[in-house]
């Protein structure tokens, strides 16, 4: 048996110390472990650096005029399971002030590269700023909240002009009153008058029963969240609608949206200033309510989770300017669905109602070649993630290229989220790709469903192998030159 040639980097360690220290060599193996320890000690810094959110800072425009809204905008993303960002914060130069906001939503990132799939998950957060003074400033960047510490995104340089008199369209869709709210004069009913039960006598008797309330949390303006439900499984859509309560007019700024930290959101409000108020009762008095807020909360997980309180400043006559209100914390109580009867591969969280459909392209290849499968989920819910493919020896499905088109929907998120995959084909003959299913809860029929999607027959033409060298044709032992 033939001894493989021995590594030559002991001869060359040797060749370069004094003769005493080659004979240490069975003293390497120490040494290699102490030089990977520091190397791993090295490289630890750079992996929780790369472990942190990815961080985005800009304005909608880099040159304002005075008195002209603009919008600073920071987003946060993080890789799936490396805990979500949260509570954005900004601070702005004395000449300039916020004016509402921040205004935060879910970001969903997917990307891939090299045949690997990333998905990124966090958060968008928006405030709307007016300058009071021409010159030019840097606002620094905004900070996030992440695993206990403040990362900070890059700052934004802003130049203010000033005002040119030039009609500009109003950007804070929280302002009561004006052009959201026409015909409601200042204040409501008059010179320091409150809205009350003989000043509406023309209008409908409780125009919204359903936001009556036997008691005032204040007796002049407040915020109210409103659920529509308080208990849900992991995954279930809640919708939760923020209104504002109040009885005399007043100007609501510095909106800062209830945190819902252990939820994935949708906003279902496209345009606050759309909404028109309604008049309800509480305790007795009559007040006008408006809808500023609409979110779609997906629980992440089971327990009694807390959305936390939507904030903002309230100015008006008998309150005062800029003063502090808070909506109440909506607490819901989320299991998971029933262990009993659960399909085998659900995915805890895969909640809705979905049709699948595939395409495999084409149908006819070479033995080693590939076809293109897309399998699209369409329907409302919370959209599955991944899918599982079938397992059979001969395929090998490379990592999917994710696509999707969601929005509300009948005050649900629907749409569609597709998966392309590449799968490669090592046998040859009539190859029947399998079945791709989907199990879910359905939490209308509150049940489970698997839906299918038969993905058919691939003809793959056999490749013949390589042909072998010819067999020499000289007789055994006949040696070179003979005659």
């Amino acid at each position: 048996m033939t001894r493989p040639p021995r590594s030559p980097a002991p001869l060359a360690l040797a060749a370069r110390f004094p003769a005493p220290l080659a004979l240490a060599a069975p003293r390497l193996a120490p040494l290699a472990t102490a030089l990977l320890f520091a190397l791993l000690a090295l490289l630890a810094p750079l992996r929780a650096r790369a472990q942190q959110p990815e961080l985005s800072s800009r304005a909608s425009s880099t040159e304002v005029e005075v008195g002209e809204p603009f919008t600073v905008e920071v987003k946060a993303l993080v890789e799936r399971g490396g805990g979500m960002p949260s509570d954005p914060e900004l601070r702005v130069p004395p000449d300039l002030s916020i004016v509402s906001g921040p205004s935060i939503g879910t970001q969903m990132k997917t990307q891939l590269s090299g045949g690997v799939m990333t998905t990124q998950l966090g958060i968008s957060a928006t405030w709307q700023i007016v300058a009071d003074k021409p010159g030019r400033y840097t606002i620094p960047g905004p900070t996030i909240g992440w695993n206990g510490k403040r990362l900070t995104a890059a700052p934004i340089l802003i130049k203010v002009v000033p005002a040119s008199g030039r009609p500009r369209r109003p950007n804070n869709p929280f302002l009561l009153p004006g052009g959201p709210m026409p015909g409601f004069p200042w204040p409501f009913g008059g010179p320091g008058g409150l809205l009350d039960d003989d000043e509406v006598e023309d209008e409908p008797e409780d125009q919204a029963p359903e936001l009556a309330m036997p008691s005032e949390p204040d007796p002049i303006v407040f915020l109210r969240a409103i659920p529509d439900k308080t208990a849900a499984v992991v995954g279930e859509q809640v919708t939760v609608s923020f209104y504002l309560y109040f009885r005399e007019n007043a100007e609501m700024s510095e909106p800062r949206a209830a945190p819902a930290a252990d939820f994935l959101r949708h906003p279902l409000l496209e345009d606050p200033r759309h909404e028109r108020p309604v008049y309800t009762r509480v305790g007795g008095h009559r007040y006008a309510a408006r809808l500023i807020d609409k979110l779609a909360l997906f629980p992440l997980k089971a327990g009694e989770l807390h959305t936390g309180s939507m904030q903002a400043r309230i100015t008006g006559r008998r309150i005062g300017a800029r003063v502090l209100r808070e909506s109440n914390d909506v607490v819901v109580r989320v299991t998971e669905p029933p262990l009993a009867g659960r399909p085998s591969g659900y995915v805890l969280g895969d909640v809705g109602q979905f049709t699948l459909k595939a395409t495999v392209q084409p149908r006819q290849i070479e033995q080693g070649g590939s076809v293109a499968v897309t399998v699209q989920v369409a329907g409302t819910g919370n959209f599955p993630q991944s899918l599982r493919v079938p397992e059979r020896t001969g395929l090998e499905w490379l990592d999917p290229e994710k696509r999707e088109s969601l929005e509300p929907r009948g005050g649900a998120i629907g749409g569609f989220r597709s998966f392309g995959y590449v799968v490669r084909i090592q046998e040859s003959g009539a190859v029947d790709l399998g079945k791709i299913e989907l199990p879910y809860w359905d939490p209308a029929q509150k049940r489970y469903v698997v839906e299918g999607a038969e993905l058919g027959v691939v003809q793959v033409t056999p490749v013949a192998p390589p042909a072998a060298s010819a067999p020499s044709s000289r007789a055994p032992g006949a040696a070179d030159g003979a005659a």
